[in-house]
Order: C-alpha cells, then structure tokens, then sequence
C-alpha cells in the first residue's frame, strides 16, 4: 500500500511537472519517463493504464523524447499482464509510440483516456 501512495505520488508529480512548464528539458523528460516506468511496475492496474495514457500524451507534446527504454515495459505489459484492459491498452500505447502517423491523428491531450484508446482503436482497425 505505502509502494503503491509513493508510485501515485511520483506519477503525479510528474504530470503536474510537464503540465505547469511550457517545455521540459531531456533531464525532466528522462525523470517522467522513469515515474512512468515504476508506475507500469505497479500491481494496481487502473495506475498502469493512467500510465499508459500519460506516455502518450508525454509522446504527444515531445515527440523527439526516447521511449526506447519503456517500450520493452510496454511489450512486456501487452504480452503477459493479468489485466486484459491494460494489455490492450499497452498494445495500442505501444503502437502510438513507434507510428509516427497515429501520433498525429490521435491527440491523447484533448480527450479523455477511455475515448483516447477507443479513437486509436478505431484509427488502427481502418487504416489500410
């Protein structure tokens, strides 16, 4: 229970970081990355997909920031999480990341997580 209050609390921390400033610098980008990384490592699994959706919109606002790390997290969570919500939704976050196209058909920022994840889902299952 303590683990999981510090993982809310850096997670949302890091949210209100790059929410409050205008641009983060690579150091405060690599931190919320980080954050997010424990959060996916977290056995609460509405705290895994909060992350999930936060990473997109991390790749939303600074789509030159390295994933490359949590993306074997994300791999790991759509392949063998207990939870089938976060499985897909590692599935589609996973795909966000490396398409740079659905990155910009999608914006994760103006919507809700539920409608982010459907409108990827309907945006993946359409495209030719």
């Amino acid at each position: 229970m303590k683990k999981t209050i510090i993982i809310l609390a850096i997670v949302a921390l890091a949210a209100t970081c790059f929410a409050a400033t205008p641009q983060l610098d690579k150091k405060a980008l690599d931190k919320a990355i980080q954050a997010y990384t424990m959060a996916l490592n977290s056995d609460n699994p509405g705290l895994r997909n909060s992350a999930l959706h936060q990473l997109a919109v991390l790749k939303n606002k600074y789509p030159e920031a390295n994933f490359t790390t949590i993306e074997r997290v994300i791999e790991r969570l759509a392949k063998q999480d207990k939870n089938v919500s976060v499985r897909l939704n590692a599935n589609l976050t996973y795909q966000y990341l490396l398409d740079e196209d659905l990155a910009t058909k999608v914006n994760p920022v103006v919507i809700d997580p539920t409608a982010f994840f459907s409108e990827l889902y309907t945006q993946i299952a359409t495209a030719e």
